[in-house]
């Protein structure tokens, strides 16, 4: 066959890496345990109604007027996709590409340098101080991008305010703040912060529709109108759309559950801090922590047991370290059991 272009053939080599083995408790993609609002089942058995003989409503007005209102922002301020990894790739489609460069600091989500290479967008490695914080100085580097995981994936940590407000000050280049897990860091609405600001959110995590795939930015509306040029039409289909809008009906629900898994990660934290070497602190729905012996052998030895979780040992910066969503409190129960058990 033909060869893919020889720019692509590193990102065919790194692409995303999620283990997928038998376990009967999964706690390795911190995706929601308690499912979406009881609006959503709703919604689903009357998307039976929609005419899907027709293509959806290409720039999904009803559901950017929902996510305006939570927001207190225009529609026209609104950019939705299939999950917040195609918005992050929509926007380096438009801003990214050969001899552009995008500044991150790792570690952070994996897919922004995975993306980065997809879009042929040169990654600019910006640095981190001893807590694990980004380094304000390390943003002098020229870039015409900028990333940050607020809170960030997979540490857990929120930057501190002085560190984000001098990211936001990158005023030169269009700052992209990924606040996937907001919803557990009461980091409240995502209002505008500037027209050189993108703050990309989804539903995948606190709203519990991982499977629905619905991520959007909240920008400039000059922005926005680049990235729906920018995207492909009716990307996001009419089942997405309408069962969006009935989640986003019911934001208090969402609350209560983000809620729940806050409680039950203060209560894994203190456990896993008599068992680990180290834990890391956490604003989000899952928590990084050095076990104390060799992490791929525990890892190893819990799924021996028939728990899942994440093996972080080998991304940048993160030696020795795994990665555990907060399940149910059964689920979290049985995490720390067999925890214990390795580990003894």
């Amino acid at each position: 066959m033909v060869r893919p272009a020889p720019s692509l053939e590193d990102a065919l080599g790194a692409s995303y890496h999620s283990a997928q083995v038998p376990a009967r408790v999964r706690l390795n993609t911190n995706e929601s345990p308690y499912g979406p609002p009881p609006a959503v089942a709703r919604a689903l058995e009357e998307a039976v109604a929609l005419d899907l003989a027709r293509y959806p409503d290409r720039r999904a007005e009803a559901l950017r007027a929902a996510l305006g209102r939570l927001h207190g922002v225009a529609p026209t301020s609104i950019f939705v996709a299939n999950g917040s990894n195609e918005v992050l790739e929509t926007v380096l489609a438009a801003w990214g590409g050969p001899g552009r460069r995008l500044w991150l600091a790792e570690p952070t989500y994996g897919m922004y340098r995975q993306i980065a290479r997809v879009t042929r967008t040169t990654v600019v490695a910006g640095a981190r101080r001893s807590d694990g914080s980004i380094d304000p100085s390390s943003l002098e580097a020229d870039s015409e991008l900028v990333i940050v995981c607020q809170p960030n994936n997979p540490t857990g940590m929120l930057e501190p305010p002085e560190v984000m407000d001098r990211v936001l000050a990158c005023d030169d280049r269009l700052v992209l703040v990924d606040e996937a897990y907001a919803d557990f860091a009461d980091l409240g609405p995502a209002t505008l912060l500037g027209d050189h600001v993108v703050r990309i959110r989804t539903l995948s995590k606190a709203a519990g529709l991982a499977g629905l795939r619905l991520g959007y930015a909240v920008c400039a509306p000059e922005v926005a109108d680049v990235l729906w040029s920018a995207c492909l039409p009716y990307h996001v289909n009419a089942v997405t759309q309408a069962v969006a809008v009935a989640a986003l009906a019911d934001v208090d629900e969402i609350a209560r559950r983000a809620a729940l898994v806050v409680r039950e990660r203060e209560r894994v934290g203190q456990a896993l801090g008599t068992l680990a070497a180290r834990v890391w602190p956490s604003a989000t729905n899952f928590i990084l922590f050095d076990p104390g012996r060799p992490a791929t052998e525990v890892w190893e030895g819990l799924v021996a047991k028939g728990i899942l979780i994440r093996d972080a040992s080998r991304w940048p910066g993160l030696s020795n370290t795994l990665r555990v969503t907060i399940g149910t409190a059964d689920e979290n129960d049985a995490f720390l059991a067999a925890l214990g058990e390795v580990l003894a």
